[in-house]
C-alpha cells in the first residue's frame, strides 16, 4: 500500500470518527433539552439587545458592552503593538542595561498569572495614576 492510499484512509477514518462523535454529541444535546422541558423565553432577551423609546431604537446593554469592549480591544492592541516594539528593539539593542530590563519585564509579565497582573493594575496602579475603569482595564 502506497503513502497516498494510506493516507486517504487515514483522512476518511479521521472523517467518520468526527461525524460520528459530532451527531453522538448532537444527540446527547437534543435529548437533554427535550428532556429538561424548560419552557425558553427567548423574547424577554430582547431588551437587552435593542431598546425602543419613543418610536427611536437605541442600542441596549449588549451593545452597549459590545461597544466598550471593541474600545478596549482596539485601544489595548495599540499599546500592546507600541510596548512589543518598544521591547524588542530594547532586546536588540547593544546596550547592556536596555537587555536587562526588556528581559526583566518580559519575565516578569510571562510568569506572573494575569489575574494577579489585573489586580495589581486595578487596584495599586490604577488609584496611584488616578486611572478610571476603562483605562485599567486597557492598560491591564
Amino acid at each position: 500500500m502506497t503513502i497516498n492510499k494510506r493516507l486517504v484512509k487515514k483522512k476518511a477514518f479521521d472523517l467518520a470518527l468526527f461525524i460520528i462523535l459530532f451527531y453522538g454529541l448532537l444527540y446527547f444535546v437534543i435529548k437533554a433539552a427535550t428532556e429538561l422541558d424548560y419552557n425558553w423565553q427567548f423574547e424577554q432577551t430582547l431588551p437587552f439587545f435593542y431598546v425602543i423609546d419613543e418610536g427611536e431604537l437605541w442600542g441596549g446593554v449588549f451593545y452597549d458592552g459590545l461597544l466598550v469592549s471593541l474600545e478596549v480591544a482596539f485601544f489595548s492592541f495599540l499599546i500592546a503593538i507600541f510596548f512589543g516594539l518598544v521591547v524588542m528593539l530594547m532586546s536588540q539593542s547593544r546596550s547592556i542595561v536596555a537587555r536587562w530590563l526588556s528581559l526583566i519585564y518580559v519575565e516578569a509579565i510571562r510568569n506572573t498569572p494575569l489575574l494577579v497582573q489585573i489586580y495589581l493594575i486595578y487596584f495599586i496602579l490604577g488609584p496611584t495614576l488616578n486611572w478610571d475603569r476603562l483605562t485599567c482595564g486597557i492598560m491591564a
